[in-house]
């Protein structure tokens, strides 16, 4: 995506994308939001698989009702069918987007081949929560990140990986 934090900040993100990238997105969105809370906040939603509960899907339920209410997220074929579509994906046993199964930041490295995707899925969660992770605002971090992908007079270098500038030097 071309500048996708310019893309977040317009709320635009998820418009444009396939119907099964964006349930991927919000399933991973919810799934980090988890970890999150857990991990910086100490504490555990009582329908997510944090708490002990046999599944996370009514806390993902009670995720994309909030998701809704934020219509301008969404793109314009999103749907109560729709919403079906993406819980039926977050319940599946043989995928890597169960609800069921924690996920780190690493994990959504891996999976997205991009050090900033756990960064987008926490300004997306920011605006789905209306806070971000821990209670921590997110606003001057996305304003970074938009002049970094505008040619923000330098800040461009917060987006390169250390290991790609190793190998130049080689």
């Amino acid at each position: 995506m071309n500048k996708p934090f310019h893309q977040l900040h317009a709320k635009k993100w998820l418009h444009g994308r396939p119907e099964e990238d964006v349930y991927k997105l919000l399933i991973d969105t919810y799934r980090l939001r988890m970890e999150d809370i857990y991990n910086l906040e100490g504490d555990v939603d009582a329908d997510s698989i944090y708490s002990g509960v046999s599944s996370g899907i009514p806390g993902f339920r009670r995720f994309l009702r909030l998701v809704e209410r934020r219509r301008e997220l969404l793109p314009e074929w999103w749907s109560p069918a729709k919403s079906q579509e993406c819980v039926a994906l977050a319940s599946g046993q043989h995928n890597d987007y169960n609800v069921d199964h924690a996920v780190e930041k690493s994990d959504i490295i891996q999976q997205y081949g991009d050090q900033m995707m756990p960064m987008q899925l926490r300004m997306l969660g920011e605006q789905i929560y209306g806070t971000g992770p821990g209670g921590q605002p997110g606003a001057a971090m996305m304003q970074m990140q938009m002049l970094a992908e505008g040619g923000g007079g330098g800040l461009e270098m917060l987006n390169l990986d250390v290991n790609q500038l190793l190998r130049r030097g080689r």
